[in-house]
């Protein structure tokens, strides 16, 4: 009961977060965190202690799943170079500075385990990363490096965590030993996350298609991927985003609109859902990190905690920038480098995955309570600190909005292809037998110029073709939609329609309304397109009165 106390409080407590967050254009990550260890003090809180192995288990793998179905292959692999540079060899560099580091402050440190904190530290929390930027509108090639690293990164750190561990508690470590199992691990993952992938999208193919069920089933796919993957000695990580960017390119026309629609926007919610949780859990464990500080003084701690952040921060802006070449050797055109590297090379930020590594150290482990403190104070330091300063930086470095023209561009590409052959096919159609008839000489007609709109719309660039009276047409069919779903609740009120009925009609109309609210899709084309008059002639906008 005190579980689903706490979780209630905490969705309630991340609602509200998030609502400052948006008004404070602050990032929402730090401001969790600063919650969740506002919420650890007070005393009416439950505390409810997790295994960390649980915790892990729970929030990895659907957060890892989600990034990856939203990561754009085309771009991760035309910015491989710097995100493998990244994503493994940044990984490496990070766990043997900071084993240096550490091993050199606190001498009694064994080298095991100061490469037991490296391997912890050494990885920039994909999830953390991808909420904080989130907002802030940075161009898509930092978007992409940041979100692929993330996705390469974890698997690399884990797999050296885990060697660092085997040398702590058998003291023998072998480096081709390591190097083998890097590489076998890894291939391995990606084998396995790919073959769950395929499976599923068979059983869906070969199955009655029912929306609820396709969408349930999405849920366990990472789960899926992951516990086999980890049971045999791959990388869970690299197989979970396998699966992602696999069933994200060839899944969306195995399943239905209605699926696809409903699968976005259960995502969405269940991402909020597990973001908010994870950061304000570690908040949470600050009276765990504090009774482990035990002998320990806060000075020498504080001291410990800032040298292995600024080594994880150098480190990183220090390699970022030999990375530089190929983003310049790929967007030379497009893009002003170095602030980009620079902000990409600032933008480490740690978060829970750390933690929960940290605190599933085996006991055995020489030092793990300051491991852990350690841990604690480099997530806090990047994620708050750090991630405070992510918004100016961006606007100081003018790296807000980068990118949309080409987006634009290729926007108008898509709708253009997309319209030829729509119409290439109407055409087909239009000599067929089937289309003799008066009424599908009238549908044909009435689709031909709607999509020959779109099509000369996006030919000149997403510009109107009736000039400013476009947005009139969108105010229009809003309030077309509106009075259908007041007419719709009227008679649902006075009992002439069923609840069920209305609530299925009134479903088309929500759809029509995202579809009108979607910020870039200022076209014409709407379903009341027969009902819109034209556009006045001074552009004045319309009105229901």
């Amino acid at each position: 009961m005190l579980a689903l106390e706490l979780v209630l409080i905490l969705l309630a407590v991340s609602a509200a977060l998030q609502l400052i967050a948006g008004r404070l254009r602050i990032p929402l990550p730090a401001l969790l965190v600063i919650g969740g260890g506002i919420l650890a003090a007070l005393p009416w809180v439950p505390h409810v202690e997790a295994s960390p192995d649980v915790i892990f288990l729970i929030f990895v793998p659907p957060l890892l799943y989600n990034t990856a179905q939203s990561a754009s292959w085309r771009e991760i692999r035309a910015r491989r170079a710097p995100i493998l540079s990244l994503g493994v060899g940044l990984v490496i560099a990070t766990t043997i500075t900071v084993a240096l580091a550490t091993h050199a402050i606190i001498p009694d440190l064994t080298w095991a385990s100061a490469f037991a904190l490296g391997a912890i530290v050494a990885p920039p929390d994909p999830v953390a990363a991808t909420a904080v930027l989130r907002p802030l509108g940075v161009s898509r090639t930092i978007d992409t490096i940041l979100d692929g690293e993330g996705l390469a990164n974890d698997a690399t750190s884990l797999i050296l965590y885990r060697a660092a561990v085997a040398a702590a508690i058998s003291g023998t470590f072998s480096l081709p030993l390591t190097v083998i199992r890097i590489i076998v691990a890894g291939a391995g993952g990606i084998a396995i996350g790919l073959a769950i992938a395929w499976v599923v999208l068979w059983l869906i193919r070969h199955t009655t298609r029912i929306p609820v069920v396709e969408n349930t089933l999405s849920l366990v796919i990472p789960f899926a991927v992951w516990i086999p993957a980890d049971r045999l000695g791959a990388s869970a990580v690299l197989a979970v985003v396998a699966a992602g960017i696999y069933l994200a390119r060839v899944g969306p026309q195995s399943f239905t609109a209605a699926t696809r629609i409903q699968h976005e926007s259960m995502w969405s919610v269940l991402t909020f859902v597990l973001e908010s949780l994870i950061f304000i859990f570690v908040g949470l464990e600050l009276p765990v990190v504090i009774r482990g500080l035990g002998n320990y003084t806060a000075t020498s701690v504080l001291l410990d905690i800032g040298v292995v952040t600024l080594v994880c921060i150098v480190t990183r802006l220090v390699w970022a920038f030999p990375s530089a070449s190929y983003t310049r050797r790929n967007d030379r055109q497009q893009y002003n480098v170095w602030p980009e590297v620079l902000f990409i090379g600032w933008a480490g930020v740690r978060g829970a995955d750390s933690l929960v590594i940290a605190l599933a150290l085996p006991l055995a482990i020489p030092g793990r309570p300051l491991i852990v403190v350690i841990t604690f104070g480099v997530i806090v330091a990047t994620l708050v600190v750090q991630g405070f300063t992510f918004g100016p930086a961006v606007r100081l470095l003018k790296l807000g909005g980068r990118g949309q023209s080409r987006d634009d561009q290729e926007e108008a590409k898509a709708w253009i292809a997309a319209s030829d052959a729509a119409l290439a096919r109407l055409e087909r159609f239009a000599k067929s037998p089937a289309a003799r008839g008066p009424e599908a000489v009238e549908a044909v007609a009435r689709l031909r110029d709607l999509y020959s709109r779109k099509q000369q719309y996006w030919t000149k660039g997403g510009r109107s073709i009736f000039g400013a009276g476009l947005r009139n047409e969108h105010q229009i069919a809003r309030v077309l939609v509106q009075a259908a779903r007041k007419a719709l609740d009227k008679q649902r009120d006075h009992g002439d329609l069923d609840d069920a009925v209305v609530r299925h009609v009134e479903r088309f109309f929500d759809l029509q309304l995202m579809l009108l609210d979607y910020p870039e899709w200022d076209i014409d084309g709407s379903p009341f397109e027969a009902l819109t008059p034209p556009p006045t002639a001074d552009g004045a906008e319309a009105s229901d009165g």
